[in-house]
């Protein structure tokens, strides 16, 4: 990514303060998602885990 975004520059498709804002948007915005989603993720699944465990017998 970062070499694509230095290659724009390069090419005076955008400037550099385009390309480090667009950084910071970027990082910005994954921070939220991780924070936003890692309490679902590490959410406990609840009894239903056991039943679906493979090698153990359907009750």
């Amino acid at each position: 990514g970062l070499l694509a975004a230095a290659a724009r520059v390069v090419a005076g498709v955008h400037y550099p303060h385009d390309v480090v804002a667009g950084l910071f948007l970027g990082m910005a915005t994954t921070a939220a998602v991780v924070v936003l989603l890692t309490p679902a993720v590490r959410r406990p699944v609840g009894p239903s885990r056991d039943r679906c465990a493979p090698g153990r017998p359907a009750h």
